[in-house]
């Protein structure tokens, strides 16, 4: 089973494209990823605590928004369940 447990999204100061940043929970693990669609990229940060999953989803959400990233959507924290 994996869960998101926060997700966010920002658009590039051009408007070229997205990034995409998510917290999940899979089993005993917390896994944070960043995907940007525009480059092909995405990278998955995994952790054993759900405080450290919770500190790096932070430093990359402060780190768009320090770089002049906008933040297109509102910030979805809870559990939601994915197939």
């Amino acid at each position: 089973m994996m869960a998101c447990l926060r997700s966010t999204r920002f658009s590039f100061p051009d408007d070229s494209g997205s990034i995409f940043i998510e917290l999940r929970r899979r089993n005993e693990h917390f896994i944070v990823s960043e995907r940007i669609p525009r480059l092909k990229v995405m990278r998955n940060i995994n952790k054993g605590t759900l405080q450290e999953a919770r500190e790096v989803w932070d430093t990359l959400v402060h780190k768009h928004e320090d770089a002049g990233m906008r933040r297109l959507d509102l910030q979805i924290q809870g559990f939601h369940e994915e197939g």
